[in-house]
């Protein structure tokens, strides 16, 4: 088994093309996958792995400080449009938790595209007549060209209600780095990070626990001391009726604080030689089966086959 570190599309078209490379990376283009499985014997194929793509507004900064202007941004993102062009498939995210997790909460409230409330909420908001002076930045990772397209989608939303939003494209390293700080925290930052078992509790801590602020896992600078202490209580509850609860109250109170805007269950598309490779996450992916409920337990290489 090698893993090849190489995202270039033209490079990937050509490494399958000749059967060099079994199966893709999980950032390419939908253009270059859409390439891809028109080619004989290449398909691809969906990994539910519990991520959200969530855009990550840095609650220490303004105007993204104002829980309003937070809102109207989540009212502002045009989710049908994400689903069923730039993530085809994808299911619009219900907060936080993806649905594959133990502890989601099914009956939160979901942000529509809704440009009416977007203005509502502004207007309650101290930056409203003054939105000219605070243009705000999201920034999206230059290994990933699909989220420019989020970008553009926002921007172009945002322009309709008098916000400014500039878009920056970052190298991953670049995104790293720029967490250190509050201060050197973009507006809104496009992240999906997984986590490492499929409960609720195990989201909820990694996104919004203060210990996470100023990781690529918290961009959004929360700290939140009530949120802090609910989410260790709920660790801590060993009757696994009432930790379930916990989750969801938990939830329910992040979706009232909005330091997120939780776009879609992102699914890991992934192109690979269907024609000789047996995969056992990617057939049951085809059928929409749950296949693969952690980042990276798509490729648990050892019940692969090849086929003569």
């Amino acid at each position: 088994i090698q893993f090849v570190a190489v995202n270039d599309s033209a490079t990937i078209r050509t490494l399958m093309s000749n059967r060099e490379l079994e199966i893709t990376d999980e950032w390419q283009s939908m253009e270059n996958l859409n390439t891809l499985s028109a080619i004989d014997g290449i398909d691809v194929t969906n990994m539910y792995t519990g991520a959200v793509v969530n855009l990550e507004m840095n609650t220490k900064i303004a105007p993204t400080d104002d829980i309003h202007f937070r809102k109207a941004m989540s009212y502002l993102m045009d989710y049908a449009t994400v689903t069923s062009s730039i993530y085809p498939g994808a299911k619009q995210a219900k907060g936080p938790v993806s649905g594959a997790y133990l502890g989601r909460d099914e009956d939160l409230f979901q942000y529509s595209y809704d440009l009416e409330k977007a203005k509502e909420e502004l207007k309650k908001s101290p930056y409203y007549d003054q939105l000219s002076n605070y243009p705000i930045t999201i920034e999206w990772s230059a290994d990933v060209p699909d989220e420019e397209k989020i970008c553009l989608l926002l921007q172009q939303a945002c322009s309709q209600v008098g916000i400014t939003l500039n878009i920056q494209k970052s190298p991953f390293a670049t995104l790293i780095a720029n967490v250190a700080t509050p201060e050197t925290t973009s507006h809104i930052t496009i992240m999906y990070p997984s986590d490492s078992y499929n409960e609720a509790g195990s989201v909820l801590a990694l996104r919004y626990h203060s210990t996470t602020s100023g990781t690529f896992t918290q961009y959004e600078w929360l700290l939140n001391d009530d949120i802090d202490a609910a989410i260790e209580d709920s660790l801590q509850t060993l009757n696994q009726e009432e930790r379930m609860e916990k989750y969801k109250k938990i939830q329910q109170d992040l979706i009232e604080l909005c330091p997120t805007i939780w776009v879609c269950e992102w699914a890991e598309m992934r192109a690979y030689q269907s024609g000789y490779l047996y995969w056992p996450e990617a057939e049951q992916g085809k059928n929409g089966g749950t296949n693969a409920p952690i980042m990276g337990r798509s490729m648990y290489c050892r019940t692969m086959e090849f086929r003569n």
